[in-house]
């Protein structure tokens, strides 16, 4: 699996630090991980961080048995930055071999840039509490 450390400098928990509130806001729908569960995972190389200046994106690559895929963890920020990070994102994902990529999010994101990138509604996501 790549590193964090093969698309940026090493990256520290200063340099997520400043996009707690961006990045606690893409993940707070899930409850799946704390910022410091995705702070850590990014340190240990797990996930990747994309830092813009009022945007942050979170990756991670995913193996699967058939094809390697990047998954988009977690997106904030404006849609224009995002916009504009989406292509450096889509070109490192192709040279670690990701065949494609995919978000669990907001309905909103099928109304986004996204839309005009290629991105298309695939599945439903439903969950329940147990």
């Amino acid at each position: 699996m790549s590193t964090n450390a093969d698309i940026h400098e090493k990256s520290t928990f200063a340099d997520i630090e400043q996009y707690r509130e961006v990045i606690g806001r893409a993940i707070a729908l899930s409850g799946t991980h704390s910022f410091e569960d995705v702070q850590q995972g990014i340190e240990r190389g797990e996930f990747q961080l994309w830092p813009g200046n009022e945007s942050a994106v979170v990756t991670q690559v995913q193996d699967y048995p058939q094809k390697r895929a990047l998954c988009v963890f977690a997106a904030g920020g404006t849609l224009a930055e995002l916009a504009t990070m989406w292509p450096l994102i889509r070109e490192w994902a192709k040279q670690q071999g990701c065949k494609n990529a995919f978000l669990v999010g907001r309905a909103g994101w099928a109304r986004s840039f996204l839309r005009a990138e290629g991105w298309t509604p695939s599945a439903l996501v439903m969950e329940t509490a147990l």
